[in-house]
């Protein structure tokens, strides 16, 4: 079985289970300029892709929230395909918080131009999904999302 949810840039879902995350518009937080069309991160297509999202930050913190409501909770796998980089360079986190609570950085980047990277987590139970983009110091944060799946986990 492969360790990600994407095989060739492509949702690979396979038996495990169904995107839930499909067709829910996320909502964005905290940007200076929110990402645009949200819907095409979560449109079950990787080819499409949310506008660029940035925020400008003085020192390291929060760049901005990514959040999809399930409505209800779930056991989910989460795994996120998307561009993150910065002006200069410094290390950019994702984090995943499910229904408030840190459930780890589950990818990072060092890109000074536009660099996809794809983000994997295992199990969680939640019925909301954030996404927390992180900056590590002083720079000018862009960040597009191609997809984000979360596949209920079927027993």
């Amino acid at each position: 079985m492969t360790n990600t949810l994407f095989k060739d840039g492509v949702p690979y879902v396979g038996a495990i289970g169904q995107n839930i995350a499909r067709g829910i518009v996320p909502t964005a937080t905290g940007w200076d300029t929110p990402p645009s069309n949200l819907e095409n991160a979560t449109d079950g297509d990787p080819t499409t892709a949310t506008g660029v999202g940035s925020t400008t930050l003085g020192g390291g913190g929060y760049i901005g929230t990514i959040e999809i409501d399930l409505q209800t909770y779930k056991n989910i796998l989460v795994s996120v395909l998307c561009s993150a980089w910065s002006d200069g360079g410094p290390r950019i986190d994702l984090h995943l918080v499910a229904d408030s609570y840190y459930w780890g950085d589950i990818g990072y980047s060092y890109a000074s131009s536009e660099n996809r990277m794809t983000c994997n987590v295992g199990w969680v139970y939640a019925n909301k999904i954030n996404l927390q983009y992180i900056g590590g110091a002083a720079d000018t944060y862009y960040i597009k999302i191609y997809e984000i799946v979360a596949l209920e986990v079927i027993p």
